[in-house]
């Protein structure tokens, strides 16, 4: 606690920081205002994709899949196409969504790949 308390002194208004304080909230499942301050820091940092990756978690875990798809985790891709975290979490809302053909489509890339990883072939196998 004196760390964390030290760390506030210190880099209260970083970003970095901030983004601590808000896993702390969405850890403890205080979704509306970790919700509200993952959007505020967004649009000071759009670029960082593990903002809109957590955010896209908590409506993940809200079993909002169309925000959490649409809103979060396909931007989160779009800054990097490689980012298979972000590939597997659009595939599981995909599925949740009954979305089979979108699926389809989008695991073609992976399904190229020389070993693509298991849950990928599971996905593929629903759809």
């Amino acid at each position: 606690m004196q760390a964390f308390q030290n760390c506030e002194r210190h880099r209260g208004n970083s970003v970095a920081f901030r983004k601590l304080k808000v896993s702390i909230l969405a850890s403890q499942r205080q979704d509306e205002q970790a919700i509200l301050e993952y959007k505020r820091l967004i649009a000071e940092s759009p670029g960082d994709p593990d903002l809109r990756h957590e955010l896209g978690l908590i409506y993940h875990l809200r079993e909002e899949w169309e925000l959490a798809l649409i809103k979060e985790f396909q931007s989160e891709q779009a800054a990097d196409e490689d980012n298979e975290r972000a590939v597997a979490v659009i595939s599981e809302c995909l599925v949740r969504l009954g979305s089979f053909q979108q699926i389809t489509e989008h695991l073609q890339p992976a399904l190229r790949k020389k070993f693509p990883p298991e849950w990928v072939l599971v996905d593929d196998a629903t759809a």
